[in-house]
């Protein structure tokens, strides 16, 4: 399952779309409007779904019953940094890092730092090859002057540069095959002047064939996804004047737009195990295809951000001001979509780490701020409200369940395990997370490095 910045670009759109008009009084987590900017959801791991966040990563084990975060700092980061996340097949989950990659092999209690990543920044995608346990590829470009594509054969212990490198172009987008585990697609980009191109490779990363795709209204070449059944179709993204997804059935050597975007930014994309493709626009428009992108069809009207697909469900993020939840799923095909989080769901950091952990000495400081942020009334207990938090302050719908439907034009009623969440703002509340955080982070980690390095 591909990650990278398309889904994060946009959510960023949305967020700040959403700053303006609701002015100054929102929750802000690093002064921008809490924000959900990817999910990761496996078919063998059902209960267990990953949410990234504009404050760190909200994870759930349970299939949406309780909900745990890991703050910024424990994952190695601060500010308005964006990691991309990965939930691995062996249990293995990765973060990108403004200058480096981030592991955790134990549920998110404890992160290191994989060799070979290190200092290592503008990462643009991450992913697991679908067939090929422990088996990781990663992308670059800018922002550490590291431009290539990165390979881990040891279940992300290690990473080292492949083949496919230049001294300036952005390595943009990969998809593995799922039906060819050496069949690999990175698209790739210049600036100036604007170039894209696709790149293939057949031995699992040793060569690569480079195709130029360049048009006079490209501005980024990003591949998003590749046949459930066909390792020779792909496609990719040009952003520019429009955003249209293109499509090869070659291998990459020619292609045609598939999807025109209907005139709006585009938003995300996803390909589902049975080989259904979903893309999304700004505009709120949701097609499908189930013939590789050669025809599209509507599958219902929902503003999302970012787009995963598993067996059964279709995830999304959504904007919680309009829905009243951050992150939804449908079990439709995209037909209609339930709530699965609002920003008061958040129970607190990681419940399943000890206390003693990382996650902990980081986290629980800062978090009686972040519930102020999110939205979470406080008791003097320390645990959540009986009120729900809606975006004007009133309180949550009748229903007051997970789950309320959201089918065609998508005015959600309250509703939620605890209304809608992180609408009544307090700006301040985040600065004095990040000031407690930056206190305890240094001295934390510097801990732990020691103790990885015996």
């Amino acid at each position: 399952m591909r990650r990278d910045a398309v889904r994060r670009g946009a959510a960023a759109a949305l967020a700040a779309a959403s700053a303006l008009a609701l002015g100054g009084g929102t929750a802000r987590a690093n002064g921008r409007v809490p924000t959900i900017l990817s999910v990761e959801a496996r078919d063998d791991t059902p209960a267990t779904i990953m949410l990234g966040a504009t404050f760190g990563l909200v994870v759930t084990f349970d299939g949406g019953a309780t909900w745990g975060y890991v703050c910024e700092t424990a994952l190695g980061y601060m500010g308005t940094f964006d990691p991309i996340f990965v939930d691995g097949s062996t249990g293995t989950w990765m973060a990108t890092l403004f200058d480096g990659i981030a592991r955790t092999d134990d549920g998110g209690c404890t992160w290191t730092t994989p060799g070979g990543t290190e200092g290592i920044g503008g990462w643009r995608s991450l992913v697991e090859n679908p067939t090929v346990p422990g088996n990781f590829f990663a992308a670059t470009g800018g922002d550490s002057g590291s431009f290539a594509v990165y390979a881990s054969t040891d279940d992300g212990l290690t990473f080292a540069p492949t083949t496919l490198a230049s001294p300036a172009m952005y390595y943009d987008g990969i998809v593995v095959s799922p039906v060819d585990p050496m069949r690999i697609y990175v698209g790739s980009w210049y600036p100036m002047p604007r170039q894209g191109w696709v790149n293939r490779s057949d031995d699992g990363g040793g060569s690569w064939t480079t195709t130029e795709h360049s048009t006079m209204n490209q501005i980024r070449l990003r591949v998003l996804g590749t046949s459930a059944t066909d390792p020779d179709v792909v496609l990719w993204i040009e952003d520019g004047m429009f955003d249209q997804i293109w499509r090869s059935d070659d291998g990459g050597v020619t292609g045609s737009v598939s999807w025109d975007g209907e005139g709006a930014p585009f938003a995300a994309f996803t390909v589902a195990p049975d080989g259904t493709m979903y893309a999304a626009n700004l505009a709120g428009v949701l097609v499908s295809s189930t013939d590789d992108g050669l025809t599209w069809n509507p599958a219902g009207m929902m503003l999302v951000t970012c787009l995963e697909a598993t067996s059964s469900t279709v995830y999304a993020c959504t904007n919680a001001f309009a829905t009243m939840f951050a992150a939804m799923g449908s079990p439709d095909q995209g037909m209609s979509f339930d709530g699965l989080y609002s920003f008061a769901d958040t129970d607190g950091p990681m419940p399943s780490c000890g206390t003693g952990t990382e996650v902990h000495a980081l986290c629980d400081p800062g978090w009686p701020a972040l519930r102020i942020a999110l939205g979470i009334d406080m008791n003097p207990d320390g645990g959540k409200g009986g009120t729900d938090a809606g975006v004007d302050g009133d309180a949550g719908g009748a229903d007051g369940g997970r789950g309320k439907p959201c089918g065609g034009g998508c005015a959600v009623a309250p509703g939620g395990k605890s209304g809608g969440g992180g609408a009544a703002g307090v700006g301040l509340a985040l600065l004095a997370l990040l000031g407690v955080a930056r206190r305890r982070a240094g001295a934390v980690r510097r801990a732990a490095r020691r103790r990885a390095a015996r």
